[in-house]
């Protein structure tokens, strides 16, 4: 199970100053560009804040930034009732030395089904100055989504475990019918070495598949660089949808596929390229949950100019034109229990695969969400 102390190397590696409220707003956790823009302050916080309530500070709070207080915790308190997902307020922290200017960020986080709320304060004195620093910000929030990807893969490795002992079950058991026969074999007045070198043949054979079960399972939530080879995207569809099986398998979901055979090969990486898949499979499925129609469709087909394209399609309820349009940004989510993470990571994977991912209305109802990577280029 995911605790607070699991997440603090991911939020000490963060320059905004963040905390994580519960629900009635006490702080639970600072990281470290908090404490140190305590000490370097001289902020006499106890235990820098923790156990102290955030939005009772808001609420008291006087002088010139008590408007702008008040509304962090007006927002933060939306945040909780479900209203918002996310809120943003860029505030002045001006001293008699310095003119200073904060980015207030909070967004949705839950933990083991318990709801939080994450704060970040960063100081954006710079940026108003300047934009030099923008790029440097922009690889960060990066760096950060690549991080919570790899949190998300854990995630589903462990929605995923039943799966994993359905796919291991059939060659262990095979493996161990044939090893028994083999003895019984043996143990026979005239053994017949042709019947027991067979047997050793299959249980090599099923030993085999049960390792490749684990390698493609391990290297699934394995973080690491980009790794790319030259792959077939039907392929791809097939094996996300045998790592996600299980999941499927209690959602009484109808799967079609529409899979175009004469497609060109990607230059792809395959486990980036399976989890924007398998994202796409969850958001279709979520969205689906309270419908009596439940079909999802996964087609690939030629896109020109020599591109592959992918479109997953739901019989959901759809979207509204406020979502469609910021539906690829972090933190939006139609999930009341989502990060609004899976979307952004898919995106930053595919527009690191020089392709391009949108989202459409269908006519009738749902939403169909496509991709498409260039094909390889040979010789």
């Amino acid at each position: 199970m995911m605790t607070l102390r699991s997440l603090e190397p991911i939020l000490d590696g963060q320059s905004a100053n963040t905390a994580i409220l519960d629900r009635s707003g006490v702080i639970l956790s600072v990281n470290r560009a908090w404490r140190d823009f305590a000490d370097q302050n001289q902020l006499r916080w106890p235990d820098y804040g923790l156990n102290v309530n955030y939005l009772e500070i808001c609420d008291s709070a006087s002088g010139h930034d008590s408007a702008e207080a008040r509304t962090a915790a007006h927002g933060i308190r939306q945040i909780l009732s479900g209203e918002l997902q996310q809120f943003q307020l860029e505030y002045p922290c001006h001293s008699p030395e310095k003119k200073r200017w904060f980015n207030m960020k909070a967004f949705r986080f839950e933990l083991n089904g318990v709801v939080h709320v994450v704060v970040g304060h960063e100081d954006v004195t710079h940026l108003k100055e300047t934009k030099d620093s923008l790029r440097e910000r922009e690889q960060q929030m990066y760096m950060l989504q690549e991080q919570l990807a790899h949190i998300a893969r854990l995630s589903t490795m462990g929605e995923m475990a039943s799966g994993i002992a359905h796919e291991l079950k059939q060659p262990l058991a095979a493996i161990s019918n044939y090893a028994y026969g083999c003895v019984r074999l043996l143990q026979s007045p005239k053994p017949d070495s042709s019947q027991i070198i067979y047997g050793l043949e299959q249980i090599a054979q099923q030993a085999e598949r049960a390792s490749q079960v684990i390698q493609h399972l391990r290297s699934f939530i394995a973080r690491k660089e980009t790794d790319r080879s030259t792959l077939c995207v039907n392929d791809l569809v097939r094996e996300a949808l045998t790592l996600y099986r299980m999941e499927l398998a209690g959602t009484a979901v109808e799967i079609q596929l529409e899979l175009y055979d004469s497609l060109p090969l990607v230059s792809a990486d395959r486990i980036q390229i399976e989890q924007v898949l398998i994202n796409l499979m969850r958001n279709g499925i979520e969205a689906m949950a309270d419908t009596p129609l439940k079909v999802l469709s996964i087609r690939t087909a030629l896109s020109a100019p020599k591109s592959v394209q992918v479109a997953v399609c739901d019989a959901g309820r759809g979207l509204s034109k406020e979502i469609e349009a910021r539906l690829f940004t972090p933190f939006v989510t139609t999930n009341p229990g989502g990060l609004g993470m899976g979307l952004a990571i898919s995106r930053r994977i595919i527009e690191a695969h020089q392709g391009k991912i949108w989202a459409e209305r269908n006519p009738d109802r749902g939403t169909t969400v496509c991709f498409t990577i260039p094909a390889a280029r040979i010789g």
